[in-house]
């Protein structure tokens, strides 16, 4: 099984946006990651890719994971919510009700074939 340094190495890599912002939330969520390993292993593959933009991208999701972390927005894992809140903070909204319509007891019953009645 991954760690979440594996993964964030492997996010640092790939490079795509939406990678960069799992690769942000990833940091968000495990502040107490080995930053020193997963600096040095990007910093190796990136040289082996010949891209050293890589650690770039990178340390940009270090900053940008640290900022949110300092705002106090984020939960860590295994931390719950507050009571009455969802992942984003804002209260639950209520679930509509629907509306209830009243059947005759007849409809409910199946509709057996019968002969008239006389």
């Amino acid at each position: 099984m991954a760690r979440p340094e594996d993964l964030i190495v492997f996010k640092a890599i790939a490079g795509r946006g939406r990678d960069m912002d799992d690769l942000t939330a990833l940091l968000t969520l495990y502040p107490k990651v080995d930053l020193v390993r997963i600096r040095a292993r990007v910093q190796e593959l990136a040289a082996l890719a010949d891209a050293p933009t890589i650690s770039v991208g990178l340390e940009a999701a270090i900053t940008a994971s640290r900022k949110v972390r300092s705002m106090g927005a984020v939960r860590a894992p295994g931390q719950k919510a507050a009571r009455g809140l969802a992942r984003t903070g804002r209260a639950k909204p209520k679930k509509a009700r629907r509306p209830t319509t009243k059947v005759p007891r007849s409809r409910l019953t199946k509709n057996k074939k019968t002969s008239p009645r006389r």
